[in-house]
């Protein structure tokens, strides 16, 4: 499983880095802010809104921290040269979009770990269920590696780091923002682009805490196809 050992040291690379600790630090507390003044902060409210509003926020974050984590993955390692040390190696393209993957999810892990503590603040003054807690945090998670997985697919099309953020992030927004075109379209195309919007069809379920098959299966999938399309750009460049 080689895989494992790009995984583990890409992952040790964050973890032991500057990159990675301040990246998570800096969206924590910018969550943790809105979250104590929209949702906290704003009056007398039910439970179950303010856990809603909390996943809200926390999808956002969470897309947020995906980009920034996985736009560097393959990229970075083109810049410092370091791509011919794996281009050489005898290791599958497909290993090393894996392995690069794995690591920016064990980031994504210890990312929502560090926000556990917000919606246990709602047992103060109310009462929630740990299935919805659980639920949204699966939600958030699910995103928030179909966001990485852009940013993974982005990173292997091109050498600069700067580049490979644009470029995701487009890709991304065109993703969220793709249900817009539904009601102009209409029809069948319509219908499909309402269904491929990232955001708004599939995550608001999680963040209501409904679990649905669909959902979990479009995220899956979503992230699959995007590391199959990474794997594919890493195998041209190898055999140019």
């Amino acid at each position: 499983m080689t895989f494992l050992l790009v995984a583990r040291r890409d992952l040790s690379s964050y973890l032991s880095g500057w990159y990675g600790p301040i990246i998570v630090a800096l969206v924590v507390f910018i969550w943790g802010l809105l979250y104590n003044f929209v949702a906290l902060g704003s009056g007398p409210r039910y439970s179950a809104d303010v856990l809603e509003t909390f996943f809200m926020f926390g999808g956002y974050a969470t897309g947020t921290t995906a980009w920034l984590m996985s736009m560097r993955t393959i990229a970075e390692e083109k810049q410092t040269r370091t791509e011919l040390v794996l281009a050489t190696s005898p290791i599958a393209e497909w290993q090393i979009v894996l392995g690069k993957y794995l690591a920016v999810m064990g980031m994504m892990a210890v990312f929502l770990a560090c926000t556990l503590h917000m919606p246990l603040l709602i047992f103060v003054h109310g009462k929630v269920g740990w299935d919805q807690i659980a639920i949204g945090y699966l939600g958030m998670f699910l995103y928030g590696g179909a966001v990485s997985a852009i940013g993974v697919f982005a990173s292997s099309l091109v050498r600069s780091q700067l580049l490979a953020a644009v470029i995701s992030l487009a890709m991304i927004a065109f993703f969220n923002l793709i249900w817009l075109g539904a009601p102009i379209i209409g029809g069948a195309m319509g219908e499909l682009f309402a269904y491929s919007a990232m955001f708004d069809k599939h995550y608001q379920p999680f963040q209501k805490g409904t679990l649905g098959l669909p959902h979990l299966v479009y995220y899956v999938t979503f992230a699959w196809v995007f590391l199959l399309l990474a794997t594919r750009s890493l195998e041209r460049r190898r055999w140019r």
